[in-house]
């Protein structure tokens, strides 16, 4: 008699399970990297944002302001110049939060003469640094500010 056996056997499962988790994995690994270029990115444009608005500051007339907001799905970088847009850009909309010490970040003031900055959030500044954290999925990335020349480095 012929027995009629229709199911899979255990190594047939086995090695179905065993091609599964390796794409599961180089899924999470290649999610992981899209996240890294995100955040990387996104440091180099805030960067590159603050970092000009001190030079304008410096080079041309008017009150220059660095600006953050987030429209609800995104966050919105603005220089601005006697409160007139100059330049604008969106960040990704993976980028969870912009703080300054703990604390959102909405503005950056800088001085005409030296490029310092003058106030934070609205609040004035006297000396010392302060460091600025964007945020993506977990993964953090920390700009320091320096109060007295308004450099900026990343650490």
């Amino acid at each position: 008699m012929k027995s009629n056996n229709s199911g899979f056997s255990f190594v047939e499962v086995i090695v179905v399970i065993a091609i599964m988790v390796v794409l599961t994995s180089s899924s999470v690994q290649a999610l992981s990297y899209l996240t890294r270029g995100d955040i990387k990115k996104a440091t180099k444009t805030l960067y590159s944002f603050i970092a000009s608005s001190r030079t304008n500051s410096m080079a041309k007339s008017g009150e220059w302001i660095f600006e953050v907001s987030h429209d609800g799905t995104q966050y919105v970088l603005r220089s601005l110049c006697d409160g007139v847009e100059y330049d604008m850009e969106k960040l990704s909309n993976r980028v969870g939060s912009i703080t300054i010490n703990g604390d959102a970040l909405t503005s950056i003031k800088f001085a005409k003469n030296t490029g310092a900055v003058t106030s934070v959030n609205g609040i004035d500044v006297v000396a010392g640094y302060a460091d600025i954290v964007i945020s993506i999925s977990g993964n953090e990335r920390t700009l320091r500010l320096y109060y007295l020349t308004g450099k900026i480095e990343q650490i």
